[in-house]
């Protein structure tokens, strides 16, 4: 059984992440991770940095966002 965090924000998620897509990534590996996944909140920005990382890094991206509803709930997508 592998264990893959769904819940990863960086520092393109305003106000909840504070490491870069690099550092992140960079840790996953360092922790044994293969596959990654970002969910950053109400955006996409970091996809391509995020993206362009895994394949230097060797880990295979899960691509995500945090959406937030009216009244604050959070909602993630993975694909």
């Amino acid at each position: 059984i592998i264990m893959i965090p769904l819940t990863v924000r960086s520092n393109y998620s305003l106000m909840w992440g504070t490491a870069s897509v690099k550092q992140v990534c960079r840790h996953a590996q360092r922790l044994g991770y293969k596959p990654l996944a970002l969910t950053d909140t109400d955006n996409l920005y970091g996809l391509w940095p995020f993206l362009a990382t895994c394949k230097r890094e060797g880990l295979s991206p899960i691509v995500g966002a945090e959406v937030t509803q009216p009244g604050g709930r959070l909602v993630r997508f993975v694909c």
